[in-house]
Formats: structure tokens, sequence, C-alpha cells
């Protein structure tokens, strides 16, 4: 082996590994994984068949992309474990249901709805409404309730709660 090979081979391993690092490093911020929690849901029967659920959650965005939530769908995990999909409720529709049920308690957030937007960088507190075709029952045993956002890029983002 020569000793321009041995300097060069030297080099290229101290090069590699720090060229590797910087790239990792460096597009940390790129990766969309914010932090989601559900803090509250409230649960209304609205008759023998139907609940409404308002659930307050947070979400808080680490990355230097903002977050476009293009999709918003919701699913509760029944006592027997089968899983029946919510129907989300408008934005607009939400006051009429907090004045006509006022067993759910206050507003606490803005409602949030598809074509919202987390800044980088930036925390919200935002509620949403979801309505369920289940006997009120199958609602108070629930094992979870689940809600889906997805961003314009195809990042799906999970939350769950109680």
């Amino acid at each position: 082996m020569s000793k321009s090979f041995g300097i060069g081979f030297g080099i290229t391993a101290v090069v590699i590994p720090l060229l590797v690092w910087w790239a990792l490093t460096a597009t940390k911020g790129n990766h969309l994984a914010p932090i989601t929690k559900i803090g509250k849901v409230r649960v209304e029967k609205v008759d023998e068949g139907e609940s409404i659920a308002i659930l307050d959650f947070s979400v808080d965005n680490q990355s230097d992309r903002k977050l476009v939530v293009r999709t918003v769908e919701s699913q509760l995990d029944s006592p027997d474990g089968s899983h029946i999909d919510g129907h989300i409720i408008a934005a607009r529709d939400l006051d009429n249901i907090f004045r006509n049920y006022p067993d759910l308690g206050e507003r606490y957030n803005d409602p949030f709805k598809a074509w919202d937007e987390v800044k980088p960088h930036e925390r919200l507190d935002r509620m949403i409404g979801v309505r369920f075709d289940a006997p009120d029952a199958t609602i108070a045993g629930r094992k979870d309730i689940e809600l889906r956002l997805e961003d314009i890029s195809g990042t799906v983002v999970d939350l769950k709660g109680k």
C-alpha cells in the first residue's frame, strides 16, 4: 500500500462521516412530526342512537415546515372492539351546539378545520366536534377516541384520547 493511498483513505474516513452528520443535522427541521395531545373529551347524548363529542386538543409543530391540514377524521373504539367512524361537525355549527347543549360546558378553544395551518415552531390549542351514530352506552364505554389529521404532504398525525 502506498503512502499517498493511506493519506487519501484516512482523509476520506474522516470527511465522509462528517458530511453524513452535517446532512442529518441540517435537515432535522424539515421532518414534520408534531407533538399532539387530546386534553379533554366532552360527550353529549343527542338521542338514543347519536352522540356528540367535543375534543379539546393541542398541536405543537416543532419543525421548520408549516402543517397544513388537508383532512380531519375521527373514529371511536367501542367496548366490543369494533370501530365507529365519526362525522366531523362544521366549525360554524359548533356555536349552536354549545348553545343547545349547555351540559357540554363552555367553549375553551377555537374550532379546528381542514386547511387550517400550524406555523413552524407554533403551538395551538383547538377543539373539534364529532358526531357518532351509536347508542349512549357504546359511547360511554368507549376504549379510545382517535382523531386523525392529514397534512397536504401526506404526513398523518394520530391523536388518541379516552
